[in-house]
């Protein structure tokens, strides 16, 4: 998408901020935050927006279900009011799914998948924010980084822990 808005004269579209990033000849609007201020994305306003979220946590239910997940419209003069965060969406037990495609579900398959996805929330020079931040994308807050690693630490194979901490 980004390559056909960029090639159409007068052409509007919304990518992900990697491609305005990375790119670096896509332009960007200002946006009217909910301040009422134009507000240009970068990672600082960005982040502004997802802190602002903080004293409002997602919350996770008795069943492990995660609500209020929105970082859309802080109300901080500099935050950039239509971020978002990218998914991970995956079964919690895989035991029982049998074969797909000619693969079959694992534990070391599931295992694999929940080692790759509790480094892709962590900080520090052999985490995955820091390879998300070199290819455009913002750390996660803190408060989200727990979370995810919390919900990672849910899966199980057949309703055994994947025993990964």
């Amino acid at each position: 998408m980004a390559a056909d808005v960029e090639q159409t004269v007068g052409g509007i579209g919304y990518v992900e901020y990697s491609y305005i990033l990375l790119q670096h000849t896509l332009p960007a609007a200002l946006i009217v935050n909910a301040a009422g201020k134009d507000v240009a994305v970068n990672p600082t306003t960005v982040a502004a927006d997802a802190s602002s979220f903080s004293a409002t946590p997602p919350v996770e239910s008795s069943g492990g279900v995660v609500s209020n997940y929105s970082v859309v419209n802080g109300t901080g003069a500099g935050d950039y009011p239509i971020a978002g965060y990218s998914w991970a969406i995956v079964r919690e037990d895989w035991n029982g799914l049998g074969t797909v495609g000619g693969v079959t579900a694992s534990l070391n398959s599931e295992k694999l998948v929940a080692k790759f996805l509790d480094w892709s929330v962590q900080p520090g020079s052999q985490g995955g924010q820091t390879v998300a931040q070199q290819q455009g994308y913002v750390p996660l807050p803190a408060y989200v980084s727990a979370l995810a690693e919390h919900q990672v630490s849910l899966m199980t194979y057949n309703g055994a822990s994947l025993g990964l901490s």
